[in-house]
């Protein structure tokens, strides 16, 4: 059936409006509506100003705007609509006004309020083609807290606010009940610290026109920063602390803020915001977030945002139509429980009739059963012994794939680990040959050049005793000394000679690093050094430790202890070396390209620690244990798991065969009877730690 929505809303509209409101005349100093406007106590803890009881709660919320009416006697005030018929409404003065002449510096004794008031405001006049929601339209629409309310001649009815319309349709707010505080929460809130002082308060709330401003701290969690609420200031405040004539610019918001807070979650409703303002008698409430930083504000003003005029009709009306269909549906289903019920009653007959005939039948069957039941006993016996027969067969085919599944892997794992073995040891032998091949002129070079440093000083000691004895040289040698630029000559030779040298020093360190590095195909054991091994690699890899990006080069911290000769296959420890370092240097480059979205003040760091540890079963026994971590992003629990697995592999296709880690922990653990293991979290780094004897047992590897 149709809704008449005029019945349903009129009533609302007329229980929102404030009857009872504050009017002055125009010549009243701002000083003395500012008393009339704060009579009753304010929320904030400077309460114990003010006459009031902490139990006591005040007989009304006190007036937050004032009408500014044209008739009244200088001085006088009303708050009876019934005496002012004939006057005529000029402005309205709210809180706002009252804490932007704050922020000012305004001396509210001097001033008038018809001189600071808003003129030409925004009202409503009162009439049956006007409901709640025209007034929700018009608070919406002009961005306003105060609505005026004329009569058809034009007199003053009255005034509606975000808290009366809240008190008027609390019984029936459907959707608040459906919604949540996230939808409707403001996320522009503005926040300042505690020692703030309360002007600065009033010159927030008049810049950002905002009725409150939330008192934060900050806290650090997980290396960020958190921004959480401890208190709040509102308009009502500095209305309250105006009439009070207390010094604004000396007092710190956290002497005079509201707290504690009670805050809301996102994911409340926003029924539970209604109640809880209710309940504290506040008209506005933060929302804070799991680790309790500020996430926004709601207000009545907000909650009012949940009524929507669509919405709250095409609720109501959907559930009108529910309830007559439903009304409809349970008539039928009446009518047709009915005629079944006779029907039944009939069937009811009918079934005894065939009950008798069936049970005789059942006499019968059931002799005929029971010689059956003898026959398919004997057959399921049989059947058993087939099945039995077939499980065995499943079973041990079963365990024949699954050892043929692992030869396979295994046969897989081998191929892919020779072929590497292959790669590493021709990439050996051509390093090795490249690194003979330029050692060769490089010594040449760097034996001569302390010989050419020598014959070159004693030509320029030689230069400048001619210079010092000869100072007068003949015009062809003065020129050529003047074109040649001799004295820049004198002084550049030793600096050209130096580099070279360097060069050549660079060249040398180069190629003995490579020469260390290519042992890769030595099948025997050796004794070394395990720092040189070390160094080796670090070197080999500097050209990407040094590479200047955003982030910064990587670096490398050495702690190497005390370590005596190691026997070791020292070309397969190398290698360890390199697949190790080359994983940490690649996860802190992806931390690098996540830190210019996300700067970090930690620079990214790779710790090489060595030490000498005793066998944990046997202390006579001595291990090497070598350390390798990083600080980049570390590992999830489930890739932590699976690293060492054959062709596991958290790069892109294409940029890691999976076999890396494999192989390290083979040679470690197979080649030289060691451990190797990583521990790592996530954000929290990783470290590789290794170990094997120093001596080697007879038949390891």
């Amino acid at each position: 059936m149709p809704i008449d929505k005029s019945s349903l809303y009129f009533a609302a509209l007329e229980s929102a409006i404030d009857l009872d409101p504050l009017m002055v005349a125009p010549e009243t100093p701002v000083a003395e509506v500012l008393a009339l406007m704060s009579q009753l106590r304010s929320s904030c803890p400077i309460s114990d100003l003010l006459p009031t009881s902490e139990g006591e709660a005040p007989p009304k919320i006190r007036s937050s705007c004032v009408l500014i009416v044209e008739g009244l006697p200088p001085g006088a005030t009303t708050k009876s609509t019934s005496s002012v018929s004939s006057q005529e409404l000029l402005g309205i003065f709210t809180e706002r006004d009252i804490v932007r002449l704050t922020a000012a510096g305004q001396n509210l004794k001097t001033i008038a309020v018809g001189e600071v008031m808003t003129r030409g405001a925004i009202t409503i006049t009162k009439s049956h083609n006007q409901d709640i929601f025209t007034a929700l339209s018009l608070f919406r629409h002009h961005k306003i807290r105060h609505l005026p309310v004329l009569g058809q001649g034009g007199e003053i009815l009255g005034v509606i606010t975000p808290t009366s319309i809240r008190r008027a349709l609390q019984p029936a707010n459907l959707i608040s009940q459906l919604r949540y505080v996230k939808d409707v929460m403001s996320t522009q809130v503005i926040h300042t610290p505690t020692t703030t002082s309360v002007l600065n308060l009033a010159r927030l709330m008049a810049e950002h026109r905002v009725s409150c401003v939330v008192i934060c701290e900050n806290s650090s969690h997980q290396g960020k920063i958190l921004t959480k609420p401890v208190g709040i200031v509102t308009e009502r405040d500095i209305v309250q602390f105006q009439a009070l004539d207390l010094d604004l610019e000396k007092m710190q918001a956290q002497q005079v803020m509201s707290a504690p807070l009670f805050c809301l979650n996102p994911d409340d409703f926003l029924w539970l915001a209604h109640q809880e303002m209710q309940r504290l008698r506040v008209r506005r409430l933060v929302v804070a977030g799991k680790r309790g930083e500020l996430l926004g504000i709601v207000s009545q003003t907000s909650l009012l945002q949940a009524l929507e005029p669509t919405e709250m009709y095409g609720m109501i009306e959907a559930l009108q139509r529910a309830v007559e269909d439903g009304t409809k549906e349970l008539q039928e289903s009446n009518t047709r429980l009915s005629q079944e019920i006779w029907e039944r009653r009939k069937a009811e007959v009918a079934l005894k009739i065939a009950h008798d005939e069936l049970q005789k039948k059942v006499e019968e069957r059931t002799e005929e059963l029971q010689k059956a039941n003898a026959l398919l006993q004997e057959d399921i016996k049989r059947r058993e012994q087939v099945e039995a027969a077939l499980r065995r067969s499943e079973a041990h085919l079963r365990k024949q794939t699954e050892q043929l599944e692992k030869a396979l892997n295994s046969l897989k794992q081998t191929q892919s680990q020779l072929i590497q073995s292959e790669k590493m040891s021709s990439l050996g032998s051509l390093v090795a040959g490249i690194a003979h091949e330029i050692n060769n002129p490089v010594n040449f070079i760097y034996g001569n050049i302390s010989h050419a440093s020598q014959y070159i000083r004693d030509i320029l000691k030689l230069v400048r005793l001619y210079k010092k004895y000869y100072p007068e040289p003949v015009e062809i040698i003065a020129d050529q000394i003047d074109e040649m630029d001799l004295d820049f000559m004198i002084s550049d030779l030793p600096k050209l000679l130096e580099s070279m040298q360097f060069g050549s020093e660079r060249i040398r360190q180069i190629v003995l690093s490579l020469r260390n590095f290519s042992r890769l195909d030595e099948a025997e054991m050796k004794w070394v050094d395990v720092h040189e091994g070390l160094e080796s690699t670090l070197f080999i890899l500097q050209h990407r430790l040094e590479v200047e990006t955003d982030a910064g080069p990587i670096a490398v911290v050495k702690e190497y202890g005390n370590l005596p000769p190691v026997e070791c296959y020292p070309g397969a420890l190398n290698q360890v070396f390199m697949n190790i370092l080359t994983n940490a240097i690649e996860a802190l480059e992806r931390q690098g390209t996540l830190r210019e979205n996300s700067p970090s003040t930690a620079p990214r760091c790779i710790t090489i620690t060595t030490q000498l540890v005793p066998d944990r079963c046997e202390p006579e026994k001595e291990w090497i244990e070598i350390s390798i971590a990083d600080n980049g992003p570390g590992m999830t629990k489930t890739v932590l798991r699976k690293i060492f697995e054959p062709f596991f592999t958290t790069k892109p296709v294409g940029k890691g065969t999976g076999l890396g880690l494999s192989i390290c922990h083979q040679i470690i653990a197979e080649k030289h009877g060691g451990q190797l293991e990583c521990v790592s979290q996530p954000n929290q780094g990783c470290e590789f730690i290794l170990r094997i004897p120093v001596r080697q047992v007879k038949g390891a590897g």
